[in-house]
């Protein structure tokens, strides 16, 4: 348990997927955690039918996480965090490269 806390703390972005069906304590630890701490690098998939959703959706919204009710919207919040990333990562470089 500790290794996952301290590879999340180091993370850019965290993905959780609660999955329909499933119980995901330790998710849902998880996602208590981040929620304390900000959520700002936290992207949520919860769709219907996740046994917790009413409470999920109430912790993303109260904490201002980024939630998505499906893989397809999961996948686009990925990429969208990806490019951004991108774009800032390229910028940084080339202010290092060519200061002001």
């Amino acid at each position: 348990m500790e290794w996952e806390l301290d590879a999340l703390a180091l993370a850019n972005l965290v993905v959780m997927y609660l999955a329909p069906g499933t119980m995901s304590p330790i998710s849902l630890l998880e996602l208590g955690i981040y929620a304390a701490n900000g959520g700002n690098k936290l992207v949520v998939c919860c769709p219907e039918g996740f046994h917790r959703k009413g409470n999920v959706d109430i912790v993303c919204e109260r904490y201002g996480i980024e939630q998505v009710d499906s893989l397809d919207e999961l996948t686009d919040a990925i990429r969208t965090w990806y490019f951004q990333w991108h774009e800032f990562m390229s910028h940084m470089s080339q202010q290092m490269i060519y200061p002001k």
